[in-house]
């Protein structure tokens, strides 16, 4: 099988890797301001089963992301909750626990991923990698509590920013340490100029839902969709 880490389509590129390890299934994430075209997307799909993957999956996409895809036949996966709060300029946090997330440590932040999300959604190397370069500003901070407790990563784009993930251990969690990251990316947003912030999670999630709601985050009525399509005549 051939690996495209980028697929240029002329007026978009979409970054194609393999979704969470598994070789013959594509992951979609595409890497533009503006949703693809339809005829990009029937391109895009015409070269992962010319590939040899026999299906893909996409990134969570919004409403106007998901319509061309949706005319190429892609369904429904999954469908994410999408919260978003207004952020303002802050006086930097000060928790002595948080610090740059280094590469040594990605094995054991990965374990605790895996301790945090249902299998279908866990990160392995390649997507905390896609997460991290995800939007033009990113940043990667670790949380300890005596060892390695937590993450989080946040992009900008532009005046948005993205909470991408968040994860504590579950021997870690009720002692601060998800608020102090999120926090934290609040002020880092804030400071590059960012006036909101967004984040997903699975729509029946009550407790993520909770937490993100008793942070300031309102869900809005436009949910995100993880989206699917068998490819090359593999059923």
């Amino acid at each position: 099988m051939v690996g495209r880490p980028v697929i240029d389509l002329g007026t978009a590129h979409v970054r194609v890797g393999r979704w969470r390890g598994q070789e013959r299934i594509a992951h979609v994430v595409p890497m533009t301001d503006r949703p693809l075209t339809t005829s990009a997307v029937v391109e895009l799909t015409d070269k992962l089963g010319a590939d040899d993957y026999h299906s893909a999956v996409t990134t969570a996409l919004g409403p106007s992301e998901a319509r061309p895809f949706y005319r190429s036949g892609y369904t429904v996966r999954r469908r994410l909750a999408l919260l978003e709060r207004p952020i303002e300029r802050r006086s930097r946090p000060r928790d002595r626990r948080l610090r740059r997330a280094r590469r040594h440590e990605r094995d054991a932040l990965l374990a605790i991923d895996a301790r945090s999300f249902p299998e279908e959604w866990r990160f392995d190397h390649q997507s905390l990698d896609d997460a991290v370069r995800a939007t033009p500003m990113a940043r990667f901070r670790t949380a300890h509590d005596g060892t390695v407790a937590g993450y989080a990563i946040t992009g900008i784009a532009g005046t948005t920013s993205f909470l991408q993930r968040l994860a504590v251990d579950p021997d870690h969690q009720r002692r601060g340490i998800a608020n102090a990251l999120v926090d934290d990316a609040v002020w880092w947003a804030a400071r590059r100029g960012a006036v909101t912030m967004l984040v997903n999670t699975a729509e029946d999630n009550d407790a993520a839902l909770t937490f993100y709601e008793h942070l300031g985050f309102q869900r809005r009525e436009d949910d995100l969709v993880v989206l699917q399509r068998a490819l090359g005549g593999h059923d």
